[in-house]
């Protein structure tokens, strides 16, 4: 169990695809997977004037963490 709970701590995420619905209220989409731990996608909307995140079950600081390996493996353009 520990090496589990391990994997969540420091996830290694790789990113399939982000993508902007058209077709739906969504704002867009972060599919993500991660190293031995699975693969899902986080959806982004406003709904009642608020941003909302359909986590699918994922915690805030899973999704942050999958924001920031995003970002540290990108490249940034006009730095």
């Amino acid at each position: 169990m520990e090496d589990c709970k391990d994997k969540f701590k420091n996830p290694e995420f790789s990113f399939s695809d982000i993508e902007k619905r058209e077709d739906t209220d969504f704002l867009f989409c972060l599919q993500w997977g991660a190293k031995g731990i699975g693969f899902g996608e986080f959806n982004f909307y406003y709904k009642d004037d608020k941003l909302c995140c359909d986590t699918e079950m994922m915690s805030g600081e899973f999704i942050k963490k999958a924001f920031c390996a995003m970002v540290d493996n990108c490249t940034l353009i006009d730095q």
